[in-house]
């Protein structure tokens, strides 16, 4: 996937520069691959979550962002 040609995402680095861009666009695709949806699908779901009475709330979103984690590898300083 080509997370650049996806409108919201395209929207949401505009204006970061090119380091800044990788970063999210590497959290951005691993999330992506995670949930089988793209940026703009992601949001569209969200968007109509938003207007469901909380308890009948049941897409990819509200099950699953508690089970991704997306965190690099920590680094022990202290055996430096």
């Amino acid at each position: 996937m080509d997370l650049i040609d996806d409108p919201y995402f395209s929207k949401w680095v505009q204006g970061y520069n090119k380091g800044t861009k990788g970063v999210y666009m590497a959290a951005q695709l691993h999330y992506v691959e995670y949930t089988g949806m793209t940026p703009t699908e992601l949001i569209e779901e969200a968007v109509a979550d938003q207007n469901e009475d909380p308890l009948n709330r049941t897409g990819i979103g509200t099950l699953n962002t508690d089970a991704f984690s997306f965190s690099p590898p920590s680094f022990d300083k202290s055996s430096r």
